[in-house]
């Protein structure tokens, strides 16, 4: 049995849920037979309340509001719900009482809680009570000695009604818990990406301070060591101390050349961080490069007084969140495009324009308004997986994460299809064009 998710939920969630139904439980038995005045088995159903009760105060005294269920603890109290929820059911009536819907609760908590294997032995108990329940019970008795029994073909309606909805819960929310434990798991991944990043350029900074820094001990350290060698000259050169003092001026000299390249290293990359649109944008293409698709770009300055202003490409500053989020923009177009994908990139005045498209099938037109939420559209189409490259294998949710860091570096994205024609042929197929407010990119950055 698949139980290895551990510490899945905490304790005192559980036992608050079974207060409630420990409560719902006793208002129930008073009603139905204060009011109601039913003819119930008020002893057995006490015990059985009284059983929870001592569960939920022994949980309370014993271990701390903090404590944290494993899989196999969860299961074990979901199943023991389910039963003695199962057994006031038998004694009121079975499927004829109403409240024989709230079998569906431990359903839908175990569904959203535990991996597949248990959740699928906690529906599976349901159905087999929710079986049984339908033709063997204790029957309502109410008063003048009548008994609530439904007619057979209410009774199976209740048993399939109950039976549709077992399953659809149980496969629903697992499935959302799933989808949602996945988008966490890759935002978890690409923030662990951009935090490397952006502790790399910190290092950076340190390495170039630390250079200027130790500068001027190395130098008072050669300057000193060179002056103890002049007042020692008239020794012979097989003295220890000048050896000594010979080897701290060659060490300090040493230090500082190190340091120097260190500096040196550190001003290129500080000008590499400032790049060229069209290099950054290839830069995200570059796991794309060799993989059987084709990759074309064009360039374009929009501003009509470029060419007086002197201004030959726009410069923006290397971002991680830039190059992730066009990466994922670019899988997605690789993966499903038939033979090319276009890049254009573009700017005016006052935007900066990035569309990428590609010659596949396109987004489906049903869904193309919710494209970039949760879940993708993986599912809803089919296309033709690059074994060749299993390392980018379409996960259904590039679009999400490409949306979500394209936009917090401030881009405007637009999902769409395209037609048009290129040397007399006509290629469609989706589209992505991406804004950007040029001089708050350019502000933010340079």
């Amino acid at each position: 049995m698949d139980l290895k998710r551990s510490d899945v939920v905490f304790l005192s969630t559980l036992t608050n849920l079974r207060w409630l139904a420990i409560i719902g439980q006793s208002l129930a038995l008073i009603i139905g037979a204060t009011i109601i005045k039913l003819e119930l088995n008020i002893i057995y159903c006490m015990v059985l309340i009284l059983l929870s009760l001592i569960i939920n105060v022994v949980s309370i005294t014993y271990f701390p509001q903090s404590k944290r269920l494993s899989g196999k603890s969860t299961l074990s109290l979901l199943m023991y719900d389910l039963l003695q929820l199962s057994l006031l059911l038998y004694l009121c009536g079975g499927l004829t009482n109403p409240f024989s819907v709230l079998i569906l609760a431990p359903v839908a908590i175990a569904a959203t809680l535990l991996s597949i294997i248990p959740m699928a032995l906690v529906g599976s108990s349901a159905l087999i009570i929710v079986s049984m329940l339908s033709y063997s019970y204790i029957p309502l008795e109410l008063p003048g000695n009548e008994y609530l029994l439904l007619p057979d073909t209410l009774m199976f309606g209740m048993w399939v009604a109950l039976m549709i909805t077992i399953i659809f819960i149980s496969a629903y929310a697992w499935r959302v818990k799933r989808d949602m434990t996945r988008i966490n798991e890759l935002l978890l991944t690409t923030k662990l990406a951009l935090e490397r990043e952006q502790k790399l350029t910190a290092l950076s900074g340190v390495v170039a301070a630390a250079a200027h820094e130790l500068g001027s001990p190395l130098t008072t350290i050669k300057l000193v060591s060179s002056e103890l060698l002049e007042e020692l000259s008239g020794r012979s050169r097989g003295d220890p101390t000048l050896e000594d003092l010979e080897l701290i001026k060659s060490q300090a000299e040493r230090c500082k050349e190190i340091l120097k390249d260190m500096a040196t290293d550190v001003n290129k990359n500080a000008q590499i961080s400032a790049v060229p649109i069209i290099a950054l944008v290839k830069e995200a293409c570059l796991p794309f490069q060799n993989i059987g698709k084709e990759i074309k770009f064009s360039l374009q300055n929009l501003d009509p007084l470029a060419e007086k202003h002197g201004e030959e490409q726009v410069v923006v500053r290397r971002s991680s969140e830039l190059i992730h989020g066009l990466r994922n923009i670019i899988q997605n177009a690789t993966d499903f495009s038939k033979t090319i994908v276009f890049i254009d990139i573009s700017w005016s005045k006052a935007e900066i324009f990035i569309v990428i498209k590609d010659d596949g099938p396109g987004f489906p037109k049903d869904i193309i308004n919710s494209i970039g939420e949760p879940f993708g559209y993986k599912q809803n189409i089919e296309f033709t997986f690059d074994s060749s490259r299993p390392e980018y294998e379409p996960m259904g949710l590039g679009l999400f994460i490409a949306k979500t860091l394209l936009e917090r570096s401030g881009a405007k994205l637009t999902f769409k299809n395209y037609s048009n024609s290129v040397e007399g042929v006509l290629i469609s197929g989706a589209e992505v064009i991406s804004i950007w407010n040029r001089d708050l990119l350019e502000e933010t950055w340079n």
